[in-house]
């Protein structure tokens, strides 16, 4: 037995959980809105697997958080809540509906920004 292994026994974390410590994600994930880093974490419990999801940014209000059975789903002013039981088609109505959100959020984010650079007189030099 080499010597990590002994390591990982003497801790009392399960071994995926080692891994995610120490073997991160090479490139983070990065928020559909604002293209800044987003804040993922989740949590497993033994015998379910993966019961919690949270991705969300704090650069904008993008969250996307997943929890036993049930996904909230909020970006700008718009949210939605939706549940294990839900029909499909009612499912994909509501991601569709989320994405196009995620798309006006990103262009309402934009023109805010034109206007700031705009009336500050600071154009792109032509």
């Amino acid at each position: 037995m080499n010597n990590r292994w002994r390591q990982i026994k003497k801790l009392t974390m399960p071994a995926w959980e080692y891994y995610e410590f120490y073997y991160p994600d090479p490139k983070p994930q990065l928020c559909p809105v604002c293209r800044g880093k987003l804040d993922v974490s989740s949590y497993h419990e033994e015998y379910h697997g993966c019961v919690e999801t949270y991705k969300g940014c704090k650069g904008c209000s993008y969250t996307r958080h997943w929890s036993y059975g049930t996904t909230y789903l909020e970006v700008g002013k718009w949210s939605t809540k939706y549940f294990y039981s839900t029909p499909d088609k009612e499912v994909e109505r509501i991601e569709d509906a989320f994405a196009r959100e995620i798309v006006k959020e990103r262009n309402r984010r934009k023109m805010e920004r034109q206007k700031y650079y705009r009336k500050r007189g600071w154009r792109k030099a032509k």
